[in-house]
């Protein structure tokens, strides 16, 4: 297909979308390739930690947290995690 970034139906066309997908697949569109990655399962063996926030710092964590639409437990793992890579890396 080239580097042309168009579709090879029209996109307001149900059917003819329908069936040009009909006798290919998505991987044929143009745009990005896919790249292979590796990916990393966590440990599962994990600890519960209980820890006393400030009601305001808990608000803006909360507010990262929905922002970049994750839970704000795991935004807490993620900056602990962050912050001990630093420190452990820190002279």
């Amino acid at each position: 297909m080239g580097d042309d970034r168009t579709v090879p139906f029209d996109p307001n066309n149900d059917e003819e979308a329908a069936a040009w997908f009909d006798t290919h697949s998505s991987t044929e569109l143009p745009g990005e390739r896919v790249k292979n990655v590796t990916v990393t399962r966590r440990s599962k063996d994990l600890k519960t930690l209980t820890i006393r926030i400030d009601a305001r710092d808990m608000e803006r964590l909360q507010k990262v947290a929905d922002r970049k639409g994750i839970g704000y437990t795991t935004m807490a793992r993620m900056l602990l995690h962050q912050e001990l890579q630093k420190e452990e890396t820190a002279p």
